[in-house]
């Protein structure tokens, strides 16, 4: 997403492996450079760490408060209310660095990420709509991710004893299971319930700032959560339910949705085969900005 580049090319091909592609040029940093104000907003998680036994990129799943991102590995993001790793939906935090060194900052005030994160973009784009400058603004959204959290009002959507599960799960459970397998099912809809409330919470932020009509919004994951479709991937000794690392639909059939009214005709409905890599070249080109592929000297031999 940030790259337009295969894993292969940009060498990130695990969860917190360090996102290092020389001579490569990110996408915030084609904004950057053409005048945009660029900004961002929850988990990184393209910094990874440092291998102390190799000195290269490693696995490094640092705790919240130890999260810190240097200003010169943000890839062309100007403002930067993220943090590396450590997702709790509840629980809204960032790393200020306005004055050095960086203070961790808890913000409970806010009770959600996602509400934090709505103010975070609300405040970003008055302030550069002030200063008459175009924008760019990634919102890293957590939701619908584990852990499972929800505020009450969504959960309260949805009855775990009103799930209906596949028969052909349902006939391979016990009570407990199936009890468990339930509640799991609840808790995801009303994540995406909520996560869908305050999408819907930023849009009207736009339009009241005259700015709806005039953004490309894009929608998109990282990947899909096989949800106890898969017998196969179920683990309950540790109730393991939830699941993504496995080639099922499920997994890699992901939303990509796109807003412009300018530019996209409303209910227009794409059947071509979509991959990431199609999105920042395509974002660039709606803003009409030069497209600019990273380009990398690959060692034949692997």
């Amino acid at each position: 997403m940030i790259t337009g580049l295969y894993a292969p090319i940009h060498r990130s091909w695990i969860n917190n492996l360090a996102l290092d592609s020389p001579n490569t040029t990110y996408l915030p940093e084609v904004f950057q450079r053409s005048g945009y104000a660029t900004g961002f907003s929850g988990k990184w998680h393209l910094d990874g760490g440092i291998d102390r036994t190799t000195g290269g990129p490693g696995i490094d799943f640092r705790p919240r408060d130890q999260s810190y991102v240097p200003a010169d590995r943000r890839r062309g993001f100007e403002e930067w209310l993220g943090y590396e790793f450590g997702t709790i939906h509840n629980a809204p935090f960032f790393w200020d660095d306005i004055a050095l060194p960086p203070v961790f900052r808890n913000v409970p005030e806010f009770g959600w990420e996602m509400r934090f994160q709505r103010a975070a973009l609300r405040d970003f784009v008055s302030r550069e709509s002030r200063n008459n400058r175009p924008w760019m603004y990634k919102v890293s959204i957590g939701l619908p991710h584990g852990p499972n959290q929800a505020p009450a009002e969504f959960k309260a959507m949805y009855d775990p004893a009103t799930i209906e599960l596949p028969p052909w799960i349902q006939s391979s459970l016990t009570s407990s299971q199936s009890f468990h397998a339930r509640h799991t099912v609840a808790i995801m809809y009303a994540m995406v319930s909520f996560m869908d409330a305050e999408i819907g919470n930023m849009l009207s932020d736009l339009r009241a700032a005259g700015q709806l009509d005039n953004t490309l919004v894009v929608f998109t994951a990282d990947h899909g959560d096989l949800l106890g479709s898969h017998w196969d991937r179920w683990n309950f000794e540790t109730y393991y339910f939830r699941g993504k690392d496995t080639p099922y639909s499920n997994s890699f059939r992901i939303p990509l949705i796109m807003r412009w009214p300018e530019k996209i005709p409303p209910r227009t409905k794409v059947d071509a085969l979509i991959g990431m890599v199609d999105v920042p070249p395509t974002i660039l080109s709606l803003a009409g900005l030069p497209v600019q592929p990273g380009r990398l000297m690959v060692d034949p031999s692997g």
